[in-house]
């Protein structure tokens, strides 16, 4: 768990969701920092990889019998996000999120943000620290 928490605050790797995405991923008000969990997390070690594979192993558990106790029918989960907080001010100022762009339109963001809140039904998370 201690390395978990380590590894989640050091995580180098952050999204900046646009602003009128959070609260889809954060809740009203949220505010803090998001790291996808991929491949390119190159400084990700083996805690926060066993959290997240917790949680795959939990869906897999789940898959068969969601479609008669919760009437919806798995396809599969999400990269992993990690969210913290943000350390400081300057922190908070420089991942401020962005406001969706005709750019991110055009490259599909917008699309696949849709898809996302249609195809959602169950969220699984994993507190690993709530201090």
């Amino acid at each position: 768990r201690d390395t978990a928490i380590l590894e989640a605050r050091s995580l180098s790797i952050h999204t900046s969701l646009r602003r009128e995405f959070l609260p889809d991923y954060l809740g009203q008000d949220g505010n803090s920092k998001v790291g996808i969990l991929d491949d390119r997390s190159g400084d990700l070690t083996w805690a926060l990889q066993e959290v997240d594979a917790e949680l795959t192993a939990l869906c897999k558990l789940l898959a068969p019998i969601t479609p008669e106790a919760l009437g919806l029918t798995c396809a599969g989960r999400r990269k992993g996000m990690v969210w913290t907080p943000f350390r400081d001010f300057e922190e908070a100022e420089r991942l401020q999120p962005r406001n969706l762009s005709d750019e991110d339109v055009d490259a599909g963001v917008l699309e696949n943000h849709l898809q996302f809140i249609q195809k959602r039904k169950l969220c699984l998370m994993r507190w690993i620290s709530n201090d």
